[in-house]
């Protein structure tokens, strides 16, 4: 499940660049490549679950904007198959320094209005009654 879709992306880097990121046909159509523009999508979601996995059940539904967002500028970072400009470049490490500090819990996750996502786990191994004899 991709966390970001074709519009956030048109959003971020306008049509006419997407267009020339993705459309590698040869003759080229003029057209976005949905296909190109998908599967770095579905990159940059596999990317952001890894972190998440960290902390969090994936995949997160329903998407908060700020991981739409985060999705939307690691799949724009992912469409440069050449040298990527220094703004995509800085606002790519910017995002991955975010996943970074999420899967650490430096900054939690909200989805919905005021709910929090959180992971449950077993109870605690040690405990007071398990360690008592040492």
């Amino acid at each position: 499940m991709a966390y970001a879709a074709l519009e956030d992306l048109s959003r971020l880097a306008g049509m006419p660049r997407l267009v020339e990121l993705t459309d590698r046909g040869v003759p080229p159509t003029g057209e976005v490549d949905q296909a190109v523009a998908a599967r770095a999508l579905e990159d940059a979601s596999a990317l952001i679950d890894g972190y998440l996995a960290a902390r969090y059940p994936v995949p997160v539904a329903p998407v908060p904007e700020i991981l739409r967002r985060q999705c939307a500028v690691i799949a724009y970072h992912l469409l440069h198959v050449e040298q990527a400009p220094n703004k995509v470049v800085a606002d790519w490490r910017a995002a991955v320094r975010w996943l970074e500090r999420l899967a650490e819990g430096r900054i939690t996750l909200t989805v919905g209005e005021g709910a929090t996502v959180a992971a449950s786990g077993a109870g605690r191994r040690f405990t007071r009654d398990s360690l008592g004899r040492f």
